[in-house]
């Protein structure tokens, strides 16, 4: 049990090292955020991540193979002085396990030439063959935790030096990292066997004998199940006592949005320079459509950051849903050159406030540009859709609302748009047909459909006779008429 204790009480701090690592690097390297966030420190409970410490480690422990914890540490990359320091931002980390595997190799050294500092044989024992065990794993996950691999800091050194579109499916498939990883393991003997092999080289190499690493490794199996016991009980401490800006997170990312903000809050009253927090909060009172309540904390962070380009893209955001799309515009003009490069959300404001000043060349453009970062931006494809619907380019803007329809977010509304443009095009079954698919099948739900439906069709019918286009306005005045005497979707083929 002793063994189990050392080891595990060692690995919270080298990880922490390690993060800390990322973090002093980050700030080195223009992201000033990380200290706001606290992350210039060694308190496991500022680098802790449920799922990467706790949950992965245990899952790990349980079939068998090395507990490997992750932490996580929020770096913002638009921040970073140049692809230079932002493959040193992902080679710190592995810089200070490595620093702190030479000091672990000189303190077995140094135990291994004077035993007699120790009372008894058996202490002896079990600090030299705990820090032994702990040699050969730092080596083992240095070794693997610079393979190339998303999401292991080995890609991370080089993904500043690949290009964008690599970048963004790599991003895409970071998940899938880990499941590579397990299946290396477990179902291809010869990686693990040489992941092995060259751990114990490296073990021997830095002084430390092989049976020290054994008995360390027979004492840390013989009390996993200690260890599970204890994992279990930190992840249940952790629940009670985690940070109010963590548990922020988690429910932003449930789409909690009413508590994630008295949880922002309560963590933004301990923290109040923490701009970090101060996105967040805006970002979910404009997904709650409370945007003139963001403009406090907007203001805050663009006070601290006038440059903060996250910041930029949601005041733009909160100001196009007031309908200020000329300030919206004005302001994105203000994102330094290459910032902008590195999310779409910003062009998506740019694209919608064009496309509400009448302006859809540009419309067109910015949402080409959002598209080129996010393909699959449903966003970026209704308003290329409605750009090219404005400018009487039908058969493109119906091939934007078939890629918006097959994202998850944008398929209804796809839908419903695409069937009222074919509608308008004197493509009244098609136009029908589409819109069955975002219909919902209950038959319970239809009559409030139908009268949604007439709303739309003539809102859209009135907005068409403004603009000179007569006929295609009959045409919906006719599909909503038709609705009040029939329901023309219980005979519409689905596509």
């Amino acid at each position: 049990m002793a063994v189990t204790l050392i080891v595990i009480t060692v690995w919270i701090f080298s990880t922490c090292l390690h993060e800390f690592g990322h973090a002093i690097t980050a700030y080195m390297a223009g992201d000033k955020t990380v200290k706001d966030k606290g992350y210039l420190t060694l308190n496991p409970m500022v680098y802790f991540n449920s799922v990467t410490t706790l949950i992965i480690p245990l899952f790990v422990l349980l079939i068998g193979g090395i507990p490997l914890p992750g932490a996580a540490v929020y770096i913002n990359h638009t921040k970073i002085k140049s692809r230079i320091w932002l493959s040193l931002v992902s080679f710190a980390g592995p810089l200070f396990t490595f620093l702190f595997l030479l000091f672990l190799a000189v303190l077995i050294n140094v135990i291994s030439a004077s035993p007699g500092i120790f009372p008894d044989r058996q202490t002896f024992s079990i600090v030299y063959s705990s820090i032994a065990f702990l040699i050969y794993l730092h080596i083992f996950v240095l070794i693997l935790n610079l393979l190339p691999l998303p999401p292991l800091d080995g890609f991370g050194i080089i993904e500043p030096w690949l290009p964008k579109a690599v970048q963004r499916k790599a991003r895409e498939l970071s998940n899938l990292g880990f499941a590579l990883l397990f299946v290396l393991f477990f179902m291809v003997d010869e990686f693990a066997r040489f992941m092995s092999q060259i751990s114990a080289l490296g073990t021997v190499l830095l002084g430390t004998n092989l049976k020290g690493v054994s008995a360390g490794a027979t004492a840390f199996e013989d009390s996993s199940k200690f260890l599970v016991i204890f994992l279990i009980g930190a992840w249940i401490i952790k629940g009670r006592f985690e940070a109010p800006s963590v548990k922020g997170d988690n429910e932003l990312k449930r789409q909690n949005y009413e508590e994630a903000i008295k949880h922002y809050l309560e963590a933004r009253e301990k923290n109040p320079e923490d701009t970090r927090l101060d996105l967040a909060i805006a970002t979910c009172y404009l997904s709650l459509g409370k945007a003139d309540q963001s403009h406090k904390y907007l203001d805050h962070a663009l006070e601290k950051d006038p440059k903060d380009s996250k910041a930029i893209g949601l005041k733009a955001a909160v100001l196009s849903e007031e309908g200020r799309y000329q300030e919206a515009s004005t302001l994105l003009e203000t994102l330094e050159e290459g910032e902008e490069e590195s999310m779409a959300f910003p062009f998506v404001v740019k694209a919608s406030a064009d496309l509400e000043t009448g302006n859809f060349e540009a419309a067109l453009v910015a949402s080409d540009k959002a598209l080129e970062i996010e393909p699959r931006n449903h966003g970026a494809l209704q308003v290329k859709a409605m750009a090219l619907t404005e400018m009487e380019r039908y058969e493109e803007a119906l091939v934007a609302f078939n890629s918006m329809a097959r994202t998850k977010e944008g398929f209804n509304t796809a839908c419903l748009l695409k069937g009222v443009l074919l509608i308008s095009l004197d493509r009244k079954e098609e136009g029908f047909s589409e819109i069955k698919k975002m219909l919902s099948t209950n038959e319970e739900d239809r009559p409030d459909d139908i009268r949604n439906l007439k709303k739309i069709f003539m809102e859209r019918a009135v907005e068409l006779n403004q603009k000179g286009k007569v006929e295609e306005a009959e045409r919906l005045k006719e599909a909503a008429k038709e609705l009040s005497q029939t329901d023309p979707f219980k005979n519409a083929d689905q596509k």
